[in-house]
């Protein structure tokens, strides 16, 4: 790995405790009281930093395969959070998700339903790059182009290589456990 990528990962895995500590804040404001968008705050923290570890651990053993939907997962959680700051009734939203209600088919505050193409675009007005993110991650997570595309790279004309499978399957024959 470089350099680069170990201390990104290390600033990462150290995001991890940060957490917890917004999580705190957010149960020591309003002298303990909790809202609905407390619950769905307290949810999507839970999720990234569990999500964290996994996705580290993935790309250190350079299993991008398995870390890009975890990643995706990750912008989920950016996106479906997002939706408080576009609804005019902000816990109604938080609300309305916490009970299962498909984010998709709800309203934002101009009437626009909040589908995943819709919170890309508005979240891409304060970060750009999120929009080639999600579509890229979610070729991961789909059996798509994506994922045959980083799967197989072309050795000569005529013959595919599977990366990380072939490799895989070569050292289980060398322990003798296939």
């Amino acid at each position: 790995m470089s350099p680069k990528l170990v201390s990104l990962l290390k600033n990462l895995r150290a995001s991890e405790p940060l957490h917890l500590e917004v999580g705190l804040r957010m149960m020591k404001a309003a002298d303990g009281a909790v809202f609905p968008v407390d619950m769905l705050a307290w949810a999507a923290l839970n999720r990234s930093a569990n999500l964290i570890p996994g996705f580290a651990s993935l790309i250190e053993t350079r299993n991008f395969i398995a870390a890009a939907p975890l990643l995706r997962l990750q912008i989920d959680n950016c996106l479906r959070f997002y939706g408080i700051y576009i609804v005019s009734k902000p816990h109604d939203f938080a609300s309305a998700v916490l009970k299962g209600e498909q984010i998709r088919k709800m309203k934002d505050s101009k009437g626009e339903f909040m589908t995943d193409r819709h919170l890309v675009k508005c979240v891409a007005k304060d970060f750009p790059w999120i929009t080639r993110v999600y579509e890229r991650t979610s070729g991961y997570v789909y059996l798509s182009d994506a994922l045959l595309t980083y799967q197989f790279r072309p050795i000569h004309k005529f013959h595919l290589h599977m990366r990380r499978s072939v490799k895989r399957s070569r050292k289980l024959a060398e322990e003798g456990k296939i």
